[in-house]
C-alpha cells in the first residue's frame, strides 16, 4: 500500500487510532514496524510514503482490526479507482 497524499495519510492515521490491538507493517527484509505505537508509527508511515511502499505487508493481530483494515482498503480502492 502506498500513501499518495496528505489526505490519505490523515485517513489512514485516523483508522489506526481506532484499532484496539497491534497493527504492523513488515518490510521484504522482515523488519516489523508497529503502527499502533507512537514511537514507531511515524517511521512506519514514512515507509508507506516511500518508493518501496508497495513491498510492505500490513498485518493486524485482532479480527476486529483486520476488519477495520479491510474496510479502509475497500473504501480507499473505490476512491482511487
Amino acid at each position: 500500500m502506498k500513501i499518495r497524499s496528505m489526505r490519505e495519510l490523515a485517513a489512514f492515521n485516523e483508522m489506526l487510532n481506532r484499532c484496539c490491538g497491534q497493527v504492523w507493517i513488515e518490510s521484504p527484509d522482515g523488519e516489523k514496524l508497529d503502527l499502533t505505537e507512537e514511537s514507531t508509527r511515524t517511521r512506519g508511515l514514512s515507509a508507506l510514503l516511500g518508493e518501496r511502499a508497495e513491498e510492505y505487508g500490513i498485518y493486524a493481530r485482532s479480527r476486529e482490526d483486520e476488519m477495520l483494515l479491510l474496510d479502509y482498503f475497500c473504501t480507499w480502492v473505490r476512491k482511487t479507482a
